[in-house]
């Protein structure tokens, strides 16, 4: 027994001490350190044997679930308090036992990104935040996209301005180059930063420069009569242009020169004015009587009569195509062949050739007197 007692006693601190099935464990919390000899199997185990009770929020490490394998254990139980967690939109009070502001701050709910800044303070003022306590602010980076290059960048920033935004992330502009909005803009949430990328090109092209039919009349050639002098043939122009380049797209081009490759060919046509012996006569009868049955002023008709046609009740008007119809202003008042038909059936001529002057006339007049005579030019 003395030798037993003696061997005890130089020994005190050995393992062999302790049964194989049992560990030595040692729990820190509320400031304290507590040692026990125990036979429990999971961290919990041992703080219910230690009447360690566990609030909502607190920490254990290892965890409640961890086995004890080890015949010196240690366990730290950090005790949760009251935090006031705030990003400047949204503020609540969450226990936790987290030290690290961020830990604190997700621990609360609040998700955060790398660029934002999470600080911790204590709030002494009570009757200013009706709390007392640890405080943590979440200053969080304004949320921007940037279209560079064709790439789109989601970026995180509390610098101020879209130059300094650029600045931060790398981003040049080259000397032309511009941003939307510009760099002293404010940054705002989910403001989008376009980069602008300028640049040029010179651009010559081969155009064709189309021919023209250009009439003139020969009163030496009998009326009726029209032939071809020249036919008409399309030119070449070759023009340089310089482009504006916005971000590989044309936005502008501005002319450097224009040179004649070819010289255009215009189709002349050539048609008789020699009106009969006394037609002239004919048609100012022709014209008085359709006024007279119509009520259209006399000198009116006469003047547009030979604005439209100089008093040719054949003329044809090959300058101007109607591009609905295919076909030309044609007659006495110049009447548009593809419309002729209908409008001369209205009018009681119907079958009548626009050539025929007196069914031209009256036409006409029977329309002045309905109210279309603004679709004529000549006043």
């Amino acid at each position: 027994m003395f030798a037993l007692a003696i061997s005890l006693f130089v020994y005190p601190n050995s393992q062999q001490l302790v049964a194989s099935d049992k560990s030595l464990i040692t729990v820190y919390a509320d400031g304290e350190y507590e040692t026990i000899v125990s036979s429990a199997a999971t961290v919990g185990e041992a703080l219910e044997k230690m009447e360690i009770t566990l609030q909502e929020g607190d920490l254990v490490e290892p965890a409640k679930e961890s086995a004890i394998n080890l015949s010196t254990f240690n366990i730290n139980v950090y005790r949760a308090k009251p935090v006031l967690v705030s990003d400047g939109s949204e503020t609540t009070v969450v226990h936790s036992a987290y030290h690290n502001p961020r830990l604190v701050a997700e621990h609360a709910g609040f998700d955060l990104h790398s660029k934002d800044i999470v600080t911790a303070s204590v709030i002494d003022d009570f009757l200013l935040h009706d709390f007392a306590g640890n405080q943590v602010t979440i200053d969080k980076a304004t949320q921007v996209k940037i279209v560079v290059d064709g790439q789109t960048v989601d970026a995180r920033t509390h610098t101020k301005t879209v130059q300094q935004v650029l600045d931060e992330y790398g981003i040049t502009l080259r000397d032309q180059d511009f941003t939307r909005p510009s760099l002293g803009t404010h940054v705002k949430e989910s403001m989008n930063i376009e980069i602008v990328r300028v640049g040029s090109q010179v651009v010559s092209i081969e155009e064709s420069i189309p021919f023209e039919v250009k009439t003139i009349t020969d009163y030496n050639k009998p009326f009726g009569l029209y032939e071809e002098k020249s036919a008409g043939e399309n030119g070449t122009r070759l023009v340089t242009y310089e482009v504006s380049l916005h971000n590989g797209q044309e936005v502008s081009r501005k002319l450097v020169s224009d040179s004649i490759v070819k010289e255009v060919q215009h189709k002349v046509i050539v048609r008789g004015g020699k009106i009969p012996q006394g037609a002239d006569q004919d048609i100012l009868r022709i014209i008085k009587d359709a006024a007279s049955k119509y009520d259209i002023d006399l000198e009116r008709a006469i003047r547009i009569a030979r604005c439209e046609s100089t008093f040719n009740p054949y003329a044809v008007n090959y300058n101007y195509t109607e591009p609905s119809t295919g076909t030309h202003p044609s007659g006495l008042y110049q009447h548009v062949e593809g419309y002729w038909p209908a409008r001369a059936a209205k009018y009681g001529y119907e079958g009548a050739s626009v050539f025929d002057p007196v069914a031209n006339a009256n036409v006409t007049m029977g329309m002045w007197r309905d109210g279309s005579a603004g679709l004529w030019e000549c006043r």
